[in-house]
């Protein structure tokens, strides 16, 4: 509900800047409903409105949205033609959002069945976010990389990432 009242204040202040921020939030509850086609919709028209106003890093924050969602949905050629330009644009300014390519990168490459790659991006994901310390987002990268060991038949491997991911989400 507050959601929709600012996006009806940013509308009628012509604030475009402030329309993309709040259609992005409006994204991410739409992803937590798990509608993840609405949740594109909203990331798509953020990510436009940022490239036309010359927000170069809040677009490709919100091309990693969008590609999210386009992983979820298995829209997988989308996240290939995407990832890169976010890549680009984020890979020497926002070690964060570089953390959240590389995971990208890595579920792509699970999803293709190319599993020593996506073991590689997941891995830089995780060295990334060394520095950074954000929870959520190494959770997530133990759960694919076994994910990652399962498909290649280590199972052991698979079992430590797992054992490990429960371990960290313990501690939120």
């Amino acid at each position: 509900e507050s959601l929709i009242e600012s996006e009806r204040l940013y509308l009628t202040t012509q604030d475009r800047k402030g329309l993309a921020m709040v259609k992005l939030d409006m994204a991410i509850a739409y992803m937590e409903l798990n509608d993840r086609k609405k949740s594109r919709q909203l990331s798509w028209v953020a990510a436009n409105i940022y490239k036309e106003e010359g927000e170069e890093l809040r677009y490709a924050v919100a091309i990693i949205d969008l590609c999210n969602d386009d992983l979820g949905t298995d829209a997988l050629d989308s996240v290939a033609l995407y990832l890169p330009i976010a890549e680009e644009i984020v890979k020497d300014q926002h070690p964060l959002a570089l953390a959240y390519v590389y995971q990208h990168y890595g579920q792509l490459n699970l999803k293709r069945g190319n599993y020593a790659a996506a073991e590689d991006y997941l891995r830089q994901s995780l060295s990334v976010n060394e520095g950074i310390g954000h929870l959520d987002l190494d959770i997530n990268n133990l759960i694919f990389l076994g994910r990652t060991y399962q498909k290649m038949g280590q199972v052991p491997k698979a079992h430590q990432q797992a054992v490990l991911a429960a371990e960290k989400a313990e501690t939120l």
